[in-house]
C-alpha cells in the first residue's frame, strides 16, 4: 500500500500544478481582455477634445455596453473551458444565463475597480484612496432570503428606516414603523421640464404620521437646479416648507441631484458646487446637510474630492454595500412597483447618530 501511494503522489502533485497554471492563465486572459478594451477606449478618448470637466471625467473611466461585457466574458469562458476550468466558469455561466446577476460577477472579477451600470453601459473607475473610506466592511453584512442586511461588524451601530414620498404606497404606518428607527420624508422637488418647484403631496401626512410613530425624521429634496440662483431658490423653498416641523427633524436634510443637475454632459464642477451651495444654506439654518445619490451619481457625475467632507446617502439596491467611500445612510432596497400604481417604501440602513 505504501509503495502504491508513493507512486500516485507525483501524479497528484503534477495535477495540482497543472490546475494552478490553468487558473493563472485564465485570470491573465480575463485581465488582458479588459486591458485591451481599456487601451482601445482610452485611445478613442484622447482623440476627442474635452469641452467640460464632465468629459474629462469620462476619459478616466472605461465604458462597456451590456452586450460588449457579455461577449468579453463569453470569450473568456470559451478559453477557460478549453483549459478545463469548470469551477471558475460555474459562476460565469450562471451570470450569462441570468443577466440580472452579471454586474456582481464583473465586480468580483475586477475587485480593484469600481464598476457601475450606467444606463445600459458598464463603467470602470479607479478607487481614490485619498478620499475618506468607508469603515464598514461589506463582508460584515449578512442577509437571508427576503430579509434586511444585518451588520455584524464593530465599526458602528446601525438602525433601520424607510424612505417615503407621495409615490409610496403605505397601507398602515403602524405596520411600516415596526422595527424602524427613522423615516426620510421627501419635502418636494423641482420638475425637470417646467422648472417649477412642487411640495410633495404626501409631505404633511408623512411628517405627522412619522412623528406620531415616534420615528426620527430626515428630509429629502430632489433638485434640478441649473445654476447657483436656482439652487438657492430650492434651499429657501425647503427651509420654508420644513420650518413648522423643525423640532421633529433630527436627521439630515438630504439634497439629491436630479436628472437636470447630473444628466447628460453637465459640468461636474458646477454640479458639485450646487450641492455645496445648498448644503451651506441649510447649515446656516441649523440643519445637518447631506448629499444623496446613486453610486453612478457620486462616481461619474459629481466631484468626490469636493464633496468628501459631506455626509452621504447612497442609493444602491444590493445585498452588501459596494460604495467604498464614507457614507452614513444606505438605501439597500424597496421602491419597487406596488399594487396600486405606486412604489414600496425605500428601505434604509443608517449609521448616522443624531447629536
Amino acid at each position: 500500500m505504501t509503495e502504491s501511494s508513493g507512486k500516485k503522489n507525483p501524479l497528484r502533485k503534477a495535477l495540482v500544478i497543472t490546475i494552478a497554471l490553468c487558473a493563472v492563465t485564465f485570470l491573465s486572459l480575463l485581465f488582458s481582455i479588459v486591458m485591451v478594451v481599456r487601451m482601445s477606449m482610452a485611445g478613442s478618448s484622447e482623440s476627442e477634445s474635452a469641452e467640460s470637466s464632465s468629459e474629462s471625467a469620462e476619459e478616466e473611466t472605461v465604458m462597456l455596453t451590456h452586450e460588449e461585457a457579455q461577449r468579453m466574458v463569453e470569450r473568456a469562458s470559451e478559453s477557460g473551458e478549453q483549459m478545463g476550468r469548470e469551477a471558475v466558469l460555474k459562476e460565469l455561466r450562471s451570470a450569462l444565463q441570468n443577466k440580472n446577476d452579471f454586474l456582481p460577477v464583473l465586480r468580483k472579477l475586477y475587485s480593484d475597480d469600481l464598476i457601475v451600470d450606467d444606463n445600459g453601459t458598464y463603467r470602470f473607475a479607479a478607487v481614490n484612496n485619498n478620499l475618506g473610506m468607508s469603515p464598514y466592511d461589506p463582508a460584515d453584512f449578512y442577509s437571508g432570503s427576503g430579509t434586511a442586511p444585518v451588520y455584524r461588524g464593530t465599526a458602528g451601530r446601525c438602525v433601520y428606516g424607510v424612505d417615503v414620498s407621495e409615490n409610496t404606497e403605505i397601507s398602515s404606518w403602524e405596520e411600516l414603523s415596526k422595527g424602524k428607527n427613522f423615516a426620510i420624508v421627501r419635502v418636494g422637488y423641482r420638475e425637470t421640464g417646467t422648472g417649477e418647484l412642487y411640495t410633495d403631496e404626501a409631505f404633511e401626512e408623512n411628517m405627522e404620521q412619522a412623528a406620531a410613530m415616534g420615528l426620527q425624521i430626515g428630509i429629502s429634496f430632489i433638485s434640478s437646479a441649473s445654476d447657483a440662483e436656482e439652487v438657492l431658490e430650492e434651499a429657501e423653498f425647503v427651509i420654508s416648507e420644513i420650518e413648522p416641523y423643525r423640532e421633529d427633524i433630527t436627521y439630515p436634510v438630504i439634497f439629491i441631484p436630479g436628472k437636470g443637475l447630473v444628466g447628460g454632459k453637465r459640468d461636474i464642477t458646477l454640479a458639485s458646487e450646487l450641492c455645496e451651495t445648498f448644503a451651506g444654506r441649510l447649515e446656516e439654518e441649523g440643519y445637518v446637510p447631506m448629499i444623496g445619490g446613486t453610486i453612478s451619481d457620486f462616481i461619474l457625475r459629481l466631484d468626490m474630492t469636493e464633496l468628501d467632507e459631506y455626509r452621504k446617502y447612497v442609493r444602491d439596491h444590493s445585498a452588501k454595500p459596494y460604495f467604498p467611500y464614507e457614507y452614513q445612510l444606505w438605501q439597500y432596497g424597496g421602491e419597487e412597483e406596488g399594487t396600486d400604481g405606486g412604489v414600496t417604501p425605500g428601505t434604509v440602513i443608517s449609521f448616522y447618530s443624531p447629536s
